[in-house]
This record gives C-alpha cells, sequence and structure tokens, in this order.
C-alpha cells in the first residue's frame, strides 16, 4: 500500500516539477482515477500547454543531432515520435496500418527517436517517462508554440490519424 502511495506522490512530483520549468500562458489538464487497495483518487495530467519558449521542451540543436533529417527553419508544426524498440506497444504503433498510412500521407514532419539512442538528459528535459510517447508541436507565431504530449498506443494512433492526408 505504501508503495502505491510512493508512486502517486512521485507523479504528482513530476507534474509539479513540469509546471514549475515551463513559462506557460495556456494550459489543459485532464484527469485520471488511480486505484489503490484501498482508495480511489484523482490525479491531473498535463497533456496540453502554449509556451513562449520552445527550449523549455526541447532545443532545435539538439533534436537536429538526434533526428535524420534537419528541422526546416519554416516548419511550423511536427511530431516528435520517442519509442522503445523493446516495446511492445511502441511495436504495435510501428507496424499499425494508421502509422503506415501516415508515412505515406504526412501533413506535418514526424521524427522517430529511439529511447536506446539518446541520454536521460534528453528524456527529462522532454518530460518523458513512458513510452509511445508523441509531442506534437505547433508553431502558433514567431513567439509562441501550442505543445501537445499524447502517451499510449491509443493517443499515439489518433494523433497520427489526425495529421494524415486523406484523398478526399
Amino acid at each position: 500500500m505504501k508503495k502505491n502511495y510512493f508512486i502517486v506522490s512521485f507523479l504528482l512530483m513530476i507534474a509539479l516539477t513540469f509546471l514549475s520549468g515551463c513559462e506557460l500562458s495556456e494550459l489543459t489538464t485532464t484527469t485520471k482515477e488511480v486505484e489503490t487497495e484501498s482508495t480511489t483518487t484523482t490525479e491531473e495530467v498535463v497533456t496540453e500547454y502554449t509556451t513562449t519558449n520552445l527550449d523549455d521542451v526541447l532545443t532545435e540543436e539538439y533534436l537536429n543531432t538526434l533526428a535524420e533529417s534537419k528541422i526546416d527553419a519554416d516548419a511550423s508544426d511536427y511530431i516528435i515520435f520517442i519509442y522503445s524498440p523493446y516495446c511492445n506497444h511502441c511495436h504495435q504503433v510501428l507496424t499499425s496500418s494508421e502509422y503506415e498510412n501516415f508515412v505515406s500521407n504526412p501533413k506535418i514532419k514526424l521524427y522517430l527517436i529511439n529511447t536506446v539512442d539518446i541520454t536521460d538528459v534528453f528524456l527529462e528535459k522532454t518530460k518523458v517517462d513512458a513510452v509511445p510517447t508523441m509531442i506534437n508541436i505547433e508553431k502558433q507565431s514567431d513567439e509562441s508554440y501550442h505543445v501537445s504530449i499524447k502517451v499510449g498506443y491509443t493517443d499515439c494512433i489518433e494523433l497520427l490519424v489526425t495529421h494524415t492526408l486523406t484523398n478526399e
């Protein structure tokens, strides 16, 4: 039981650390029920925010060292897919028909980052604590970015479908 309280406390500490490190002008949270042996609690999980400083999330220079192609200076939107080759859910995303369709008809750029190839500093800076994770970055103006973080198979697939060109 103490272990469950520790996990909930740890997750809340991560969320508070995340919120204190970013310059936020807008914040969207979702609630998630966490069940323990004796109680059910609700915690808030940050899923979207707007920032005036993209370095709160990552730096273009650092990301460019990890991606196969450079981020275009004109690129306004892109998705960063952080995965592990040892993760079954990541493998399911990468082999899904939705992923194949996105790769064939993307609306925006996709950068694949393998957790085996990167340092813990990057994971800490991007606040990634689970895979598969997709970070959708949309440039709203020269000084403002909307960042949406999707974690888990279902949310990642939904994001890919949203950003896939259709033949309509």
